[in-house]
């Protein structure tokens, strides 16, 4: 039986709380400690703003040709187009992802040095970036096909060191469709998944008691969590906009990883 793809929070601790939010400047050890507790850590305004509006003005070029978004649109707006939500698995944006994994700007931003800096202070070590660097899309009024509840290190394997950097192209608040965290979920290591509605197609179930955090994010701010965090993606539920984002892992040079990770998304 597929699962439900989208959590519903009814428990005692359903009130949202924010992100445990940290300075970047925070000394490795800081970082360590307050990861190993949460599992997830956000970066406020870790990468210049200008840098995330070029990857994303270099997205939507590709959007606008497809015909997902409005053609007089200006080059960082996402207003959905009204056409048929388009699927990982359908041939339409298998074309199109070729042409976004391929970019300049999708490729350099995961290798930002703020970004790095902070995954080597997380790692205590240089680390290498998984050249599986995905790219997400999620259409609005399509509740259903987002990321269900999960575990990266569902499909990461490798090394269970190994950490997310979630970066959403743009201004991004709760109702565009950002991600909510299990706080400390890490702690009980790894979870049985099972097959599942929404993008990855796996989900995970979550306990009764988990405390939730998720908050708007601005451009430029990043979510670090770990390879065991449970967390999932809210639903777009935007009238009209596209939510774009770009999700990239990183670990020690050195440690164990799966083969997939070394080769492109597709």
């Amino acid at each position: 039986m597929l699962r439900l793809s989208l959590l519903r929070i009814t428990s005692k601790k359903s009130a949202i709380r924010p992100f445990v939010t940290v300075d970047a400047s925070g000394a490795g050890a800081e970082l360590q400690a307050l990861m190993a507790e949460h599992g997830h850590l956000f970066f406020p305004a870790l990468v210049p703003k200008d840098v995330v509006l070029e990857t994303r003005a270099e997205a939507l070029s590709l959007c606008r040709e497809a015909g997902w978004i409005v053609a007089e649109s200006g080059p960082l707006e996402a207003r959905w187009s009204g056409c048929e939500p388009v699927q990982s698995d359908d041939p339409e944006w298998l074309t199109f992802y070729q042409r976004w994994i391929a970019a300049s700007a999708f490729n350099s931003l995961p290798e930002h040095p703020a970004i790095i800096a902070v995954a080597e202070k997380l790692l205590g070590d240089s680390v290498l970036v998984h050249p599986r660097k995905i790219g997400r899309v999620t259409f609005p009024q399509n509740e259903g096909q987002h990321t269900p509840l999960h575990q990266d290190f569902f499909h990461v394997r490798g090394t269970a060191d190994t950490y997310t950097a979630w970066v959403p192209l743009g201004d991004c608040p709760q109702e565009l469709g950002c991600l909510t965290i299990a706080d400390e979920s890490h702690q009980a290591g790894f979870r049985e998944h099972g097959p599942s509605t929404g993008t990855g197609g796996w989900s995970v179930e979550a306990d009764a008691d988990m405390a939730w955090r998720s908050q708007d994010f601005a451009a430029g701010d990043v979510l670090f969590f770990h390879s065991l965090t449970m967390h999932q993606a809210l639903p777009n539920r935007t009238r009209d906009e596209l939510r774009l984002s770009v999700d990239n892992r990183y670990q020690r040079i050195g440690d164990a990883i799966d083969p997939a990770s070394l080769r492109p998304h597709i």
